[in-house]
């Protein structure tokens, strides 16, 4: 899983990121995370992680559920948990670390549309929605407002 997940981010970001010393996986990434200063690298590897776990478990058994990964869950809600006492602003939740400015917005507003457009009927809005987040996240205004606009389409 660490490999995949290596092999993955260091495409999305153009470079191999771990430092070779280590020959263990898991403590590259350890020391990357710890030694890092970039949050939005070390939420993109979290993120890549869980998704990697999710992908190789289906593919491995085909009655897998996302739902029913006890594991994951726990290891999410305790990642949220964390976050929160932190203060980063981020939470993990429908498949994304998102980021959360204010709580009650958070629940009232982008929670219950979030659930919403996860329905597969909204499959294209989702999308759009997880592009223009994604790009928010990395500060590209204009990109976002495209993706925006494309998603108003949609609706």
């Amino acid at each position: 899983m660490w490999i995949l997940t290596y092999e993955a981010v260091s495409r999305e970001w153009g470079n191999k990121f771990l430092e070779p010393y280590l020959s263990n996986f898991i403590d590259r990434f350890e020391s990357y995370i710890v030694s890092n200063d970039n949050y939005e690298h070390v939420l993109d590897l979290i993120g890549c992680v869980i998704r990697t776990r999710i992908s190789i478990l289906s593919k491995l058994n085909g009655y897998y559920k996302f739902i029913n990964d006890e594991i994951l869950i726990k290891l999410i809600e305790e990642l949220n948990k964390r976050f929160l006492y932190a203060g980063v602003g981020y939470q993990y939740e429908n498949g994304e670390i998102i980021r959360i400015d204010h709580q009650y917005v958070h629940k009232e507003i982008v929670k219950p549309a979030l659930e919403i457009i996860h329905n597969q009927a909204f499959e294209k809005v989702n999308e759009e929605y997880s592009n223009a987040h994604k790009h928010y996240r990395i500060n590209i205004s204009r990109i976002v407002l495209s993706h925006v606009i494309v998603l108003l389409n949609h609706c």
